[in-house]
């Protein structure tokens, strides 16, 4: 009974479909219903049918019972096993000021601090003021800290650092000792001190180069006697040095072609130029328009220089600088000549412009900062380039030249460029004088018009830059450009000699085979201090003495 009313119902539920399954069954068949679901085979036992449903009802639920008991157990081990929720809140304050001591390790890096920063009483009520929770980190702590940044910079691309034994030489450095000044703004007087500061991280491209041997300027004596105004950074512009670290940029790690020219320790020197791109200008530069080749003014860049307007400088026991920058010094070049690489490629630069117009009579315009360069410039003028001392003419605004060895390579004549009877001697002189070129090494308004009246027509006036010599050098000179196109003057500028570098270093070569020779170059050094004494040194020594020579600073 229970399966005729199961079969009935069934072929009932199903005949009602039917007619519109299959139009042509007549609905006054009493048994097309029956008929109908045997001939789509239909009707069946619903007794088999509601027990399988019945046990896949069962199968389901146990399932969703076996999940929700995973799951319970699941949340269970997780409750078991996580910390309290204060004792979680710890932990993450643990690594949020971990994070932060990090963090605080890398700007001293970046900004090439002191470490003894950290230990003013005005710096702890800053962080008290900031959080209460955070504690400053001890010496040791920040010196490991320190350790960390580096080698965390260090293992970012060692394939930077040479085969396996170069690797071996090379120590991530976290702090140094270095001259640095430091001023609260631009018009106050700098606050120079010897101490040890957080050690800069190469960046792709950039090198980590052990100082050997660097020379302090007039510039750096007048910053340590409060006389140069907006100095921040650590002193010195010239060195000699090893690659202890080089970092490899994108480019250079995608062609791995050929071996780079500089490795790590090779003895180096390098341009103090240093071209920074402009975010978001320029984005694509052919390779001719690298940026240790980029001329002065382009908007693609902007200039610093080596221990003058960048925060980096060479009085100090490390430096990083761009691979570019570097020139690897042959080995027959002694360490205190290889100082001078860097004024030997202005004077390349300057004596290139020269000869490509081939001229016999030249004037150089002179003043203290300038001094080395000037006499460095005329010993190869008269030397190399076989002019003679009464066609080369020096007017300079120093007095180190009346007892100078170097005034016997040029006719010296003092000049005050801010007197107008000097001025007016020399125009008086002008005629005589028939000066085909000048060298303006001052690069005032005043050295820039005395140049422009005194070259002849037809001549060349070459402007050379102060930014290696001052901290805020003119941009912008006067110049009576009705003069110049009337005259047909041309006008040179030099700037980067990055490009006479390597020439520089093979002009020493020679130079350092003659004792003679070395011994002429040598004039322009003072023998050599320690670091550590350097500050001191430079407070003392008369700045006359350095106008005309380096103060050597070794490690």
């Amino acid at each position: 009974m229970s399966d005729e009313a199961a079969t009935e119902t069934v072929t009932r539920t199903d005949a009602i479909d039917g007619p519109s399954v299959s139009p042509n069954v007549t609905t006054d068949d009493a048994t097309s219903r029956t008929c109908l679901l045997g001939a789509t085979n239909k009707t069946h036992d619903l007794t088999q049918h509601h027990e399988r449903h019945r046990e896949k009802a069962r199968l389901e639920q146990r399932g969703s019972a076996s999940l929700s008991v995973e799951s319970s157990r699941t949340m269970q081990e997780e409750t078991a096993t996580a910390p309290p929720s204060a004792e979680r809140a710890g932990m993450h304050a643990v690594d949020r000021a971990q994070e932060a001591k990090l963090a605080l390790a890398q700007w001293l890096r970046q900004e090439q601090l002191p470490m003894d920063l950290f230990d003013t009483s005005s710096f702890h009520d800053l962080v008290a003021t900031l959080d209460e929770q955070f504690g400053l980190p001890k010496r040791e702590e920040l010196r490991l800290l320190l350790q960390t940044c580096a080698t965390r910079a260090d293992g970012s691309n060692e394939t930077g650092l040479g085969d396996a034994s170069t690797r071996e030489n090379v120590v991530a450095v976290a702090d140094m000792l270095a001259v640095r000044a430091a001023c609260r703004c631009g018009e106050d007087p700098p606050v120079v001190s010897c101490t040890r500061v957080a050690c800069n991280t190469a960046g792709a491209g950039e090198a980590t180069v052990h100082v050997l041997r660097a020379a302090a300027s007039l510039f750096d004596a007048q910053t340590c006697r409060g006389k140069i105004v907006g100095r921040n950074g650590v002193l010195g512009r010239s060195f000699v040095g090893t690659v202890s670290g080089l970092q490899l940029s994108a480019s250079e790690q995608t062609e791995r072609t050929t071996v780079g020219p500089v490795k790590v320790l090779d003895r180096v020197v390098a341009s103090p130029y240093l071209m920074r791109r402009r975010a978001g200008q320029c984005e694509q530069l052919d390779e001719s328009n690298r940026d240790d080749a980029l001329p002065q003014g382009s908007t693609c860049s902007s200039t610093s220089v080596v221990g003058v307007s960048a925060s980096i400088g060479t009085l100090a026991e490390y430096i990083v600088l761009p691979a570019s920058n570097l020139a690897v010094v042959p080995p027959s070049v002694p360490d205190d000549l290889a100082l001078l690489a860097d004024d030997m490629s202005v004077v390349l630069s300057i004596v290139s412009e020269l000869q490509r117009r081939q001229v016999t009579n030249v004037a150089i315009l002179s003043d203290g900062p300038a001094t080395i360069v000037s006499n460095l410039l005329t010993r190869f003028l008269h030397q190399d380039v076989q002019i003679s001392a009464q066609n080369l003419h020096l007017f300079s605004t120093t007095a180190t030249w009346s007892s100078s060895v170097w005034s016997q390579y040029a006719s010296v004549t003092p000049l005050d460029l801010h007197e107008p009877a000097d001025a007016a001697y020399l125009l008086t002189r002008q005629a005589e004088l028939a000066l085909d070129a000048v060298v303006d090494l001052v690069g005032s308004k005043a050295s820039t018009g005395l140049a422009l009246s005194l070259v002849q027509s037809m001549g060349c006036i070459v402007l050379v830059d102060r930014s290696r010599l001052e901290l805020y050098p003119p941009s912008l000179v006067a110049m009576e450009m009705n003069a110049v196109v009337v005259r047909e003057l041309e006008i040179v500028s030099v700037h980067n000699c990055r490009d006479y570098l390597d020439d520089a270093l093979q002009y020493l070569v020679t130079q350092s085979q003659s004792q003679q020779s070395a011994r002429d170059l040598r004039a322009c050094l003072l023998d050599d201090v320690v670091l550590s004494q350097a500050l001191s040194q430079l407070q003392t020594i008369p700045e006359q003495a350095l106008e005309a020579q380096y103060l050597q600073v070794r490690k």
